[in-house]
């Protein structure tokens, strides 16, 4: 199965995001060093995870990211 967007750097680059995780938050910042717009993607622990659309102020313009 291939993916697109495989191999690919995420910096700047995504259009959406998927958290996996079963407890922890990501968020996306715009800016590098935490900055700028963001959004939250909350955990979806399970066996499917539908990846979740960047908000416009962060498509293809994502810096840095946070887990807490």
């Amino acid at each position: 199965m291939t993916n697109e967007g495989n191999g690919q750097e995420v910096k700047n680059n995504a259009a959406s995001a998927v958290n996996g995780e079963c407890s922890a938050n990501y968020r996306v910042y715009f800016s590098s060093g935490y900055g700028g717009p963001s959004q939250v993607f909350r955990p979806t622990c399970g066996d499917y995870w539908p990846a979740e659309n960047m908000i416009p102020d962060l498509y293809n313009e994502n810096a840095s990211h946070d887990r807490y």
